[in-house]
């Protein structure tokens, strides 16, 4: 929403700000003076955030934004104003376009895929050296499924037991995943108590989301954001994950990613043999997308060399599995997919993979 606010709104905003004092103007909307950065206007100097939540109103009419329902910072609130000819200072120093841009392409490694895995819950010795061994990182859930003698499925809260491994990457998940294997309904206090654990390390974390919930499951991550942001930014979380399921779109998608700046899109959906298999039959379609925005293209539950190798050759970020979890064999068989020297030289070698990629499913070529 802040992105289609306007300088005359913005305007409109520091013109009451000077009718009324700044103190009375922070007072009255529920904002905090700023800690870093001031946007000046006619001698006037107010935090970006609550100027800006201000100008929403004058722009779209409604009631203002609320502090916790976007982003301050030089990918939020800072950045807008910029863009919109004001001058923003931040520890005393002016600004500039440059300062704020989001980066429009996903700079590859030179001859070197820039593919990370995430091992889901490695806790043998032998995973757990073949982590450390082969530099993966690990996804962390706040629940996971055990199966009883008797067959049934029953969910177990891991909050309070999962540790990153010692110098590696880790990033966090929600939960989601468990639940649907176990046909249980999501509880979101384990993933508040990870995050309350873990969230200042962890790379991302990815939003609440339900899995095969198309519609539902982007209300719900949505929603979840927006009443949590600033929760989030107290526990240190600064980047989340989207999770993209069945029947979601590009154009849907799209703006959302750009309004609630999130930093990571997670390719979920259904995947392999009696189900729509709709993860591969679109997943160029994502990876194009997170090349346009230059953001980060995560696919969730790979575990195989031929998929990992699909996922680099359209410039994916990132890729979690289990099968190194379960045999630490397949450890040096997935790091092919890591240093293979046919991944993408370039963000534009990476856009004509994804673009044949969709001429080949076109023709029909299995995956």
């Amino acid at each position: 929403m802040i992105a289609t606010i306007e300088r005359r709104a913005v305007l409109h905003a520091v013109a009451e700000a000077a009718r009324i004092g700044p103190d009375a103007f922070l007072a009255r909307y529920g904002f905090a003076p700023g800690t870093r950065d001031t946007v000046e206007v006619g001698g006037l100097e107010l935090p970006p955030k609550a100027v800006l939540g201000v100008a929403a109103a004058y722009q779209h009419g409604g009631d203002p934004l609320r502090a916790s329902e976007f982003s301050g910072g030089l990918r939020g609130a800072a950045r807008q104003l910029v863009n919109l000819g004001f001058r923003v200072w931040r520890d005393g120093e002016q600004l500039t376009p440059d300062d704020v841009a989001i980066p429009r392409c996903l700079a590859l490694r030179p001859l070197r895929a820039d593919l990370r895995l995430y091992v889901c819950r490695p806790t043998s010795e032998l995973s757990v050296a073949a982590c450390k061994r082969f530099g993966f990182g690990t996804l962390l859930s706040p629940l996971e499924v055990r199966t009883t003698k008797a067959g049934d499925k029953r969910i177990r809260d891991m909050s309070g037991h999962v540790y990153p491994l010692e110098g590696r990457p880790y990033v966090l998940d929600n939960g989601a995943w468990a639940c649907s294997q176990a046909s249980a309904d999501w509880r979101g206090r384990p993933m508040e108590k990870l995050v309350e654990r873990l969230g200042a390390g962890a790379e991302w974390l990815v939003l609440p989301d339900i899995v095969n919930g198309g519609e539902a499951s982007l209300e719900r991550s949505i929603s979840w954001l927006t009443d949590r942001r600033s929760w989030l930014a107290d526990h240190g979380v600064d980047t989340v994950a989207l999770a993209v399921q069945d029947g979601m779109t590009v154009e849907r998608v799209r703006p959302l990613l750009e309004q609630h700046e999130i930093g990571v899109l997670f390719v979920g959906g259904s995947a392999g043999v009696g189900t729509p298999n709709w993860k591969w039959q679109t997943l160029h379609d994502w990876a194009e997308l997170g090349l346009d925005l230059g953001i980060r293209v995560h696919v969730g539950r790979v575990n195989g060399l031929r998929r990992a190798l699909l996922c680099r050759d359209l410039g994916v970020s990132s890729i979690d599995g289990s099968c190194i979890t379960q045999y630490s064999v397949n450890a040096p068989k997935m790091a092919k997919a890591h240093d293979d020297i046919d991944a993408p030289r370039d963000v534009e070698e990476a856009r004509y993979r994804c673009k044949r990629r969709r001429f080949e499913l076109a023709l029909g070529r299995p995956f």
